[in-house]
Order: structure tokens, then sequence, then C-alpha cells
């Protein structure tokens, strides 16, 4: 955004520029064509000195960045270009009426004229559209992605607890076992002694018996 505002400055800055200068030459232009002998040469160039600066004026104003609007206004065409042609040709053709008053008014004329190279552009050409504003959505995009880290990290605590608790238990399984197999081992070893000793007590008897 900085540099496209640095360009647009850029640019009516050399708008100016340029309409200032264009001033200054016909400072000089006009004092050269005054300088002519009077008749329609004379007039003709007067007349497109006027109808370039209005046309000047146009493109000058017209800074902007995004694409240029073409379209036909009728309007224009008939509050400025018609009444500026008008005011024009006044000047070649003395039986129009309103014609003498029109060459006479010096002020009248040049404005006349002005419009006139302003208005034929702005007839077929509009300013520029308008380029959409930026969104600035990274913060809510580093927002959600903070948020889904600290989700990601919550379910990944989760699961590391739930895996202790799994391996917890597996332990506590294993530690059972191996206490139930101890037992059964110790049980057995108990009952095989028992039965030893009942069959040692059975010959001792028997031998007693014989004796």
């Amino acid at each position: 955004m900085k540099q496209n505002k640095r360009q647009s400055g850029f640019n009516m800055f050399l708008s100016v520029f340029l309409v200032i200068a264009y001033v200054v030459c016909m400072y000089f232009v006009n004092g050269m064509i005054q300088s002519m002998e009077a008749g329609t040469l004379q007039t003709l160039l007067n007349v497109i000195l006027y109808v370039a600066f209005g046309a000047l004026l146009f493109y000058a104003t017209r800074v902007g960045e995004g694409k240029q609007v073409k379209r036909f206004s009728l309007s224009v065409l008939l509050l400025m270009v018609v009444p500026g042609l008008y005011i024009a040709l006044s000047f070649f053709a003395s039986g129009l009426p309103l014609s003498s008053e029109i060459t006479n008014s010096t002020a009248l004329s040049i404005l006349g004229l002005i419009m006139l190279g302003y208005g034929i552009p702005y007839t077929f050409v509009s300013g520029f559209e308008m380029l959409p504003e930026p969104k600035e959505i990274e913060p809510t995009k580093t927002i959600v992605v903070d948020q889904e880290m600290e989700e990601g990290d919550a379910l990944e605590e989760e699961e590391d607890s739930l895996e202790e608790e799994d391996a917890a238990e597996m332990q506590n399984d294993n530690e059972q076992e191996d206490e139930e197999t101890q037992s059964e081992s110790q049980a057995e070893e108990n009952e095989e002694g028992s039965e030893e000793e009942s069959e040692e007590e059975k010959q001792t008897q028997s031998d007693s018996k014989k004796a």
C-alpha cells in the first residue's frame, strides 16, 4: 500500500509539472501566433492550442491504479462537446447565431475550447476502476494457526497420557500374572513336598509292620 501511494503521488507530481510546462509553452506559442497575420491559420492555431490543453487536463487528472473504464456518455457529449464544438465553429463561421458575442468574449471562448478538449476523451473514457483494498487477514490466520497448534499439542499430550496409562496397566497386569505364576509354582512345590512326605510315612509304616 505504501508503494502504491508513493507511485500515485509521483504520477500526480508529473501531471502537475506537465500542465505547468504546457501553460508556459502556451504563453510563448500564443505570442508567436498573435504576431502572425490575422486570418484563418491564426484562428485555427489558437483553437488547436486550447483544445489540446483541455485534453491534457483530462489525462493529467485521470491518475489511478485500476483499469481504464471505457464507456460512451451521451450527457457529456451534449453538455460539453456540442457547446464546445459550437464555440469553436463560431470562430470560422461568422453567420452562426451568437458568434460575434462568443468571439468578442475572450474568457468564454477560451473556456469553451478547453471544455471541448476535455469533453472529447471524457465522452468515451471515464476514470479508473478502484482496486479492492487487501483485507488484513494475516492476524486472524496466525490466531487460527496458533489455536490449531495448541489443539494439536493438547491432543498429543492426551495421547501421550493415554499411552502412559496403557503402559502402566500393562505393567500391572504383567506383575499380577508373575505373582499368580509364582504362587501357583509354590503351591505345586508344596503339594509335591506333601506327597513325598506321605509316601515316606507309608514306607516307614510298612517297614515297621514287616519287622
